[in-house]
């Protein structure tokens, strides 16, 4: 799967690697600006600011790495579903050729699995 699902129960799974991205997307779903979410971390501002502005390409050190999971495990139950949805789910691997896999499928279900953890209903009426 990609960076992470939301599973049944609404548990969070963890960011299997975290870049800028990912970190800019924390902390926009926890609502902080950078100096409040470098304290909370217990970093410096310009190390966040250095990780959201490399944004795929940065990688924090694995240190960092066990701080973010930390503060997405800690995470109100809101925030953690702004986050979850505020990744598009872009780094799924990529199918093998005649694999029959259909994406198609794979995402109305990862939709389908997120309104439910929500509380918004399934059924979908085009009019």
């Amino acid at each position: 799967m990609t960076v992470l699902d939301v599973i049944e129960g609404s548990t969070m799974t963890p960011v299997q690697r975290w870049t800028g991205r990912e970190t800019k997307a924390l902390r926009y779903a926890l609502r902080m600006s950078i100096r409040d979410f470098a304290v909370h971390l217990g970093v410096a501002e310009r190390t966040v600011s250095k990780w959201e502005a490399g944004g795929k390409s940065v990688n924090p050190r694995p240190e960092m790495q066990a701080a973010l999971d930390t503060a997405l495990a800690q995470a109100a139950d809101e925030a953690q579903r702004r986050f979850a949805t505020a990744l598009p789910q872009t780094n799924l691997p990529a199918p093998a050729s005649g694999s029959g896999l259909d994406l198609g499928a794979a995402a109305r279900g990862q939709v389908t699995r997120t309104r439910q953890a929500l509380g918004l209903t399934t059924s979908c009426t085009v009019g």
